[in-house]
């Protein structure tokens, strides 16, 4: 999809994109066999010069084989930051923390991290300094809400400093209609959590407490599948927005990606745990 794209360059919106493809002009190859617009007349594309915008498309292009992601990320709309997603060979991973809540003097309890179809988890107490490391292996980064706290989060705390290009679900979502949250989002389009539908980042918040008081090892347990539920939740939710953009394009034809088999988690929530945890929360039962 990448190379099909022309919105990121100046003066291009996603309105003068659809006619460029329009003219049958789908991809940079396209443009640079080209000597002028194809239609001369159309008054969408009269006003920008045919010669800058090859030029520009020379530098993408090589910004593309180069494999820059963060030209494209600085560029893109944010709602259609999705495209950075079909970049051939790159690593991604989807990111999600849970906190002891929102306030300036909170911490980072968990870190769940899902890439290359393998599901790690950074505790507090325990293995969260490693998380640095292994986030650096990443070229994409996958997030909900991530740009406003996940992201600050982690380098207020950690002091890591992202250099990745980063998809923040929450942007896409909303363009596409789906607004709520990321458990909003995730019911809108029927992907469900066994076991952990009625729980939230406050009973996460809640988990944590209470494993720190008891020492019980099934309080972590179901904090981090509650964690790891967000986590692998997010590739589903971009496979399904990246499958209805595209069928949103009147010019393109291109193949809808594939969802792929997600593991199995190691951990499992308890329902005593659960229960309790629930009776601790005024007003749900």
């Amino acid at each position: 999809m990448l190379q099909n794209t022309f919105c990121h360059l100046p003066g291009i919106g996603l309105k003068r994109e659809e006619r460029i493809w329009h003219q049958g002009i789908t991809s940079w190859e396209v443009l640079l066999s080209l000597s002028k617009w194809e239609n001369e007349n159309d008054s969408l594309l009269k006003s920008i010069s045919f010669d800058h915008i090859y030029s520009l498309i020379e530098d993408t292009k090589r910004k593309f084989e180069n494999r820059d992601l963060l030209f494209f990320q600085t560029r893109l709309p944010a709602n259609e930051t999705w495209r950075l997603y079909s970049f051939p060979g790159i690593k991604s991973a989807c990111l999600d923390i849970e906190t002891t809540g929102l306030g300036r003097d909170a911490s980072i309890t968990t870190i769940a991290l899902y890439a290359e179809g393998k599901i790690q988890v950074f505790v507090n107490g325990k293995n969260l300094d490693q998380f640095s490391d292994e986030i650096s292996r990443y070229d994409l980064l996958i997030t909900y809400n991530g740009k406003a706290f996940d992201l600050p989060f982690i380098t207020r705390e950690l002091g890591v400093q992202f250099h990745q290009a980063h998809i923040d679900l929450r942007f896409l979502l909303a363009d596409l209609g789906y607004r709520g949250g990321l458990k909003g989002c995730e019911k809108s389009l029927g992907i469900t959590r066994e076991g952990l539908e009625d729980l939230d980042g406050f009973h996460a918040v809640l988990l944590w407490k209470e494993y720190l008081q008891s020492k019980n090892q099934y309080f972590l347990e179901t904090l981090l599948a509650y964690n790891i539920a967000d986590t692998v939740n997010l590739e589903k939710l971009l496979v399904k927005a990246v499958n209805l953009k595209i069928s949103k394009l009147k010019f393109l034809k291109i193949p809808f990606k594939e969802q792929t088999e997600l593991p199995e988690s190691y951990y499992r929530a308890d329902p005593e745990v659960i229960r309790h945890i629930k009776k601790l929360r005024p007003g749900i039962n």
